[in-house]
């Protein structure tokens, strides 16, 4: 099984929807999607940011690729409706489409300094092997073929 990665740092579920061609295009086995950071920080609609991420999730599955959802805490949003209603977008999404979910790919580093670069947000070096460490399990069973 090759690997290989679309994602760009900054993007969107509407940067993912743009290249959502380009990635079909190149025939993948099984899809680890993961957006939402971004558009919690620019505090995109949640109803949009769901028809975005339900657009790429059908895409896949007609298509019988896999799909592994990858959520995001809103944790750094200060409205506290916002980030109910933006965390709740991945488990409907998961249970909707009968995907596996890795419900928070923040979790792993988020409020450890020693894994965050000076800003607190992002993860060095160090926080990316925590997130990846953590996601590993579905991973693996996404690329075994294991469904929910």
């Amino acid at each position: 099984m090759r690997v290989a990665s679309t994602s760009a740092s900054g993007d969107t579920s509407e940067d993912g929807l743009e290249r959502l061609n380009a990635v079909l295009d190149a025939a993948p086995d099984r899809v680890v999607l993961a957006f939402g950071a971004n558009d919690c920080f620019l505090d995109e609609p949640t109803e949009e940011v769901a028809a975005r991420l339900s657009t790429l999730i059908e895409a896949f599955l007609s298509r019988n690729i896999p799909v592994l959802l990858v959520g995001v805490n809103a944790g750094l949003n200060p409205d506290q409706a916002y980030r109910a209603r933006f965390e709740g977008i991945f488990p409907i999404l998961a249970k909707r489409y009968g995907l596996a979910l890795f419900p928070d790919l923040l979790a792993p580093y988020q409020g450890d300094p020693s894994l965050t670069l000076l800003d607190g947000m992002h993860p060095n070096e160090a926080g990316v092997g925590a997130m990846a460490r953590a996601l590993l399990p579905l991973a693996e069973e996404l690329a075994r073929g294991v469904t929910p």
